[in-house]
Formats: structure tokens, C-alpha cells, sequence
């Protein structure tokens, strides 16, 4: 009897051992997919294609299912990630969520960059745009290390945040958050109030077409024009756009308001500015005031004032 029970206990300690074994393995198996997962995020922010040996095997896929291409080998998703750092700059990648297993896994992600420079085949320009994705990539790991990787990402978003418009069947346009805050500015505005909205406007694209004479038939013979740098008169303000010492080149309002006092409209701005300054071009985000005064019958700048805001 004693034997048996001597028996019984060697073979509960073998079993034990055996289970404890396995619940390690998986645990390291799980750490290593994990790792890999963050590593692949890391590849994408650094563009630091020299480190994708390490974390794909060699005859690894990579999957572009927004645009339905797969990228075969080291060099494809050398070709995929370079691609990107092409037109984007300050890369960064958040991840949200890693979920992994023993051969499977996934990751939540927000990318955000700016675009810098022209997408080929695809966006002909630089749009200097602030943009924001939010994806995810589904991931097949083998030997302890990504066999395929497939990326989920809003593509719809993506092209709307570099400015584009989306026809849809039936005519409806989707447009970019600036240019629909830019053709509705405001809410339930009243006819004078739109008036105004729409005058500033049509100010920023002759400042952009430097159409000098219709800017000074517009600004009153005492405007002041307030920057960062200093104050102007009118006829400053007209040499420098006359000059290019400052050229407004484009305007995307973000937010506008009116308010009336007797006959004076005071208009407030927040928009993200494209200008050329001293040869440089810059964007920046402003908040800007208006001030137009009623005279004769018709609107007249008498000020605009630009105030840097912190974030974009």
C-alpha cells in the first residue's frame, strides 16, 4: 500500500511539473508576440527599415487591404514602410490595444503625422495637414517571429483630413472638417451676420491672390493691422502683401462669429494659416479679430488683429 501512495505522489509531481512547464511556455511565447507586436509599431514610427529583419521571417506577407495590395518578403514591408516616411513626417504611433495568443495577435493604433511631401500616385502635393489614423493590424506569428500582417485602417478619414472631397452615388460630397466649417462657419446665422462671415472670407482669398486694390478699397484709411511682430497701417499692410514680404497663402477657418455693436461687426476667427514670410513657408494656427465699420452703406476693415494659439 505504501508503495502505491509512493507511486501516485511521483506521478502528481511529474504531471505538476508537465503543467507548469507548459503554462510557462505559453506565457514566454505570449511575451515574445507581444514584443514583436510593439516592435512592429516602433518600425513604423522610427521608418527604420533595418530592423525589420528582426522582426519578420523572410518570406513574411504584409497586407495593404485598403488598397488591396500585398507586399511579399523583408523588401516589401521594406517598400510599404518607406513609402510612408515619403510623404509623412514626425511619425508617431499610439498604441491602444495589443491582444496576443501563441500564433495569433492584434494591434489598436492611432497614427499621426504631418503630411510633408507629395504621395505618389496618389496626392500630387504637400498639404502640410495635421492627420490622424486610427487602424488596426492583424498579426500570424511563426518561430518567434510575424509571418503576415494584415493593416485595418479608416482610409475614408485619412483622405478627407489631407482636404479632399468624396462624391457619394446620388451627389452627396463628404467634405474635409475645414472646408464645411469654412462654407458653414456658424450655426443658424442671421443674414448680417453671414454678410459678414462671408466678406472675411473672400478677404483672405484676395490677401492670397494679393489683389492689392480690392484689399485697399476694403480696409478703412485708419486700419491697424496687429501681428505678432508689430503694428501697421494700411498702406504697410498693402506693401507687405504688394511686396511678398508676407504672403497669406491660405486660410482654413476652423470657427467663426459675429457680434454687432450699432454699426460696427466685430468677427472672430480660428483658423490654421499657410503664409510665405520672408521667403519661408509656415503654418501656423491663429485666433484672429475683425473689426468692420458701416460706412456709406458699405463694410470697412478698420482692424485684425492675430493671436498664436498653443495647439493646432
Amino acid at each position: 500500500m505504501k508503495n502505491i501512495i509512493n507511486l501516485l505522489f511521483l506521478l502528481g509531481m511529474i504531471f505538476s511539473c508537465k503543467t507548469e512547464n507548459s503554462s510557462q511556455e505559453i506565457k514566454d511565447v505570449n511575451n515574445t508576440s507581444t514584443l514583436l507586436a510593439q516592435n512592429l509599431m516602433e518600425l513604423w514610427e522610427t521608418g527604420d527599415t533595418l530592423r525589420t529583419q528582426n522582426i519578420f521571417l523572410d518570406n513574411c506577407e504584409y497586407v495593404d487591404i485598403a488598397n488591396n495590395y500585398t507586399f511579399s518578403g523583408i523588401e516589401g514591408v521594406n517598400k510599404y514602410v518607406g513609402h510612408v516616411h515619403k510623404w509623412a513626417s514626425e511619425v508617431n504611433m499610439e498604441i491602444r490595444k495589443i491582444n496576443v495568443s501563441q500564433n495569433m495577435g492584434y494591434v489598436e493604433w492611432t497614427m499621426s503625422a504631418k503630411h510633408t511631401s507629395p504621395i505618389e500616385g496618389r496626392v500630387p502635393i504637400a498639404t502640410n495637414r495635421d492627420i490622424s489614423i486610427n487602424g488596426a493590424t492583424l498579426i500570424e506569428f511563426k518561430d518567434g517571429k510575424i509571418a503576415k500582417a494584415s493593416d485595418y485602417l479608416d482610409a475614408l478619414g485619412f483622405v478627407i483630413q489631407l482636404g479632399s472631397r468624396v462624391e457619394l452615388p446620388g451627389g452627396v460630397i463628404i467634405l474635409s472638417v475645414q472646408e464645411s466649417l469654412a462654407q458653414n462657419p456658424t450655426v443658424n446665422n442671421t443674414k448680417a451676420e453671414q454678410e459678414i462671415i462671408n466678406l472675411s472670407k473672400e478677404k483672405w482669398q484676395w490677401m492670397s491672390d494679393l489683389k492689392v486694390d480690392t484689399l485697399a478699397a476694403l480696409f478703412h484709411e485708419k486700419a491697424v493691422f496687429v501681428h505678432m511682430g508689430g503694428n501697421m497701417t494700411k498702406d504697410q499692410e498693402l506693401n507687405v502683401i504688394k511686396t511678398g514680404r508676407i504672403h497669406y497663402k491660405k486660410a482654413d477657418i476652423h470657427e467663426a462669429s459675429v457680434n454687432f455693436i450699432g454699426d460696427t461687426a466685430i468677427l472672430l476667427n480660428r483658423i490654421t494659416l499657410l503664409a510665405v514670410v520672408g521667403g519661408n513657408e509656415v503654418t501656423n494656427p491663429f485666433s484672429v479679430t475683425e473689426v468692420y465699420l458701416m460706412q456709406n452703406g458699405t463694410w470697412k476693415l478698420a482692424s485684425m488683429s492675430f493671436t498664436k494659439l498653443l495647439i493646432r
